[in-house]
């Protein structure tokens, strides 16, 4: 099928969802996309055939559980890649043309990653205003899935003119931000670094062995499975910083971190990992 024709379908599913149940007929479907009936006919038996759309009595049409799935899928893709192009400058009017050949020319990762970025400005455009939230806010307005943050680990207090925490170098950027049912989990995941023991006088190989997370009242040790540690999202404070396409979430949660190298436990350092959504 050409893709003038995957388009058409994807159009019309779209459709099902947007539109009241009286305008979803070949005639009204044909003249809101300005194409022929014959054109809507061919389409719409075509999306029979894959069970996404069923006929009733009198011809009339509906979605079966698999063709609501597809066409909400359709829509959030492209409204996110809309999204985008407008957000880089390109005119709306050819950003929703543009979008159709987006989301049909693109990759499954990349449709991911548009989706990450078209969430995020949604986001942004609804938790703005608001200079604060918690993260619990925050996380239950986003939509089930995963989201990459990058992250920065600061020392508790600034010891000289050192602002980062050795600790920034134990875990592999960005973090990853999972949210199911309005609930969120951050997850890092630790990798080999190498750091000075107390007292040494050399850098020797060692890895994160602890996190503890700040609940606001005191610290509760993290989760872990194998490389990674987590914890509740919940727990950070988001502020809303910058404006424009400069505009961006900012998240903060105090930990404890240890690490150890050569087989021997170093002492836990009391840091602050801050996030960043934009």
């Amino acid at each position: 099928m050409s893709d003038k024709f995957e388009s058409l379908k994807i159009r019309i599913l779209v459709s099902f969802i947007t539109l009241s149940k009286e305008s979803c007929t070949v005639t009204g479907l044909a003249r809101l996309h300005g194409i022929e009936k014959y054109s809507v006919s061919r389409a719409i038996s075509a999306l029979e055939k894959e069970g996404l759309l069923t006929r009733g009595e009198n011809r009339t049409m509906g979605l079966t559980g698999k063709g609501n799935a597809e066409a909400r899928r359709y829509a959030g893709l492209l409204e996110a890649a809309q999204s985008c192009l407008i957000h880089e400058g390109v005119p709306p009017s050819d950003a929703r043309q543009d979008a159709m050949a987006v989301v049909q020319g693109c990759s499954d990762s990349l449709l991911s990653r548009i989706q990450e970025l078209g969430e995020k400005r949604r986001i942004r455009r609804e938790l703005g205003m608001r200079k604060a939230m918690t993260g619990t806010a925050f996380c239950r307005k986003l939509r089930d899935g995963s989201y990459m943050m990058p992250f920065a680990i600061y020392c508790g207090k600034a010891q000289g003119k050192e602002l980062f925490s050795a600790m920034d170098a134990g875990f592999e950027h960005p973090c990853e931000l999972h949210v199911a049912g309005g609930s969120g989990h951050i997850y890092l995941r630790s990798v080999p670094m190498y750091i000075k023991p107390p007292g040494g006088d050399r850098k020797m190989r060692g890895k994160i062995a602890s996190v503890y997370y700040f609940d606001g009242e005191a610290y509760r040790e993290a989760g872990r499975s194998g490389d990674f540690f987590h914890f509740p999202a919940g727990e950070m404070q988001m502020v809303s910083v910058g404006g424009g396409k400069e505009q961006m979430l900012h998240g903060s949660i105090s930990l404890k971190i240890a690490c150890s190298t050569a087989g021997v436990q170093m002492p836990e350092e009391e840091v602050v990992m801050a996030v960043f959504f934009g």
